[in-house]
């Protein structure tokens, strides 16, 4: 799942000086199975490279001097336009990734399983193992977001 963070977290920072509907052509991750369904339509116009020696996402060199298109314009609706660090635990993690999907007209489970290249059922388990809900994390994550926008 970090990996998963690291890479929106990194799609994410690159969209703040091309716009939201940037795609990698080309990612490289170091595991060595295919990233989930939902994740694959995401990127689904990128080369997506297993077991690499590190992760990695390639750009154009077109996209090295350009300037940051500012907050509004990378990323329309965004809750946030700073990284925050990634947190060590899952649940932070997981909370941190739900950040920016939680405008998302259908934030189901199995949306969200599927970011984390889960079942529904393992993010249940994670989840109840943390002494916690899907419905009371988005709950926080929504509350996160809005504190934010204020």
């Amino acid at each position: 799942m970090r990996q998963a963070i690291s890479r929106q977290t990194l799609i994410g920072m690159v969209r703040e000086f091309t716009g939201p509907q940037w795609q990698p052509r080309e990612i490289g991750v170091m595991l060595d199975h295919r990233s989930s369904r939902f994740i694959c339509e995401q990127l689904a116009s990128a080369s997506i490279r297993l077991a690499q020696p590190y992760s990695y996402i390639a750009l154009e060199n077109s996209l090295l001097s350009l300037p940051p298109l500012g907050y509004k314009a990378a990323a329309p609706g965004h809750p946030t336009s700073r990284y925050e660090a990634l947190s060590a635990d899952f649940l932070g993690s997981f909370k941190q990734l739900l950040h920016s999907y939680v405008k998302e007209m259908d934030l189901n489970i199995e949306f969200a399983a599927g970011l984390c290249d889960l079942s529904k059922r393992s993010l249940q388990h994670k989840l109840t193992a943390q002494g916690t809900c899907y419905s009371r994390v988005v709950d926080e994550a929504r509350f996160d977001v809005a504190k934010r926008m204020l």
